[in-house]
């Protein structure tokens, strides 16, 4: 499957250490607030507040369990 990847459109990229950070009461950060949180903005923007939003969502400091990478390419 192929689709254009036009002017405005970001591509989300990310290893399963974003999705599957898990909060003290080892629930995980998931799919779906990946997506609720992708939305407008620059792709700097955009991944700052994912990487922001898992830390919370983590509640503790330190190096994370899993790796965590992630790339936002935005077309403009």
């Amino acid at each position: 499957m192929s689709r254009p990847f036009v002017p405005g459109d970001t591509l989300v990229l990310y290893t399963d250490g974003v999705t599957e950070t898990a909060n003290r009461s080892a629930e995980m950060w998931g799919d779906e607030r990946l997506r609720a949180t992708i939305g407008a903005g620059s792709a700097n923007a955009l991944a700052t507040k994912i990487m922001a939003e898992v830390q919370t969502w983590r509640g503790v400091t330190g190096p994370p369990e899993d790796d965590v990478t992630m790339v936002v390419v935005q077309r403009i």
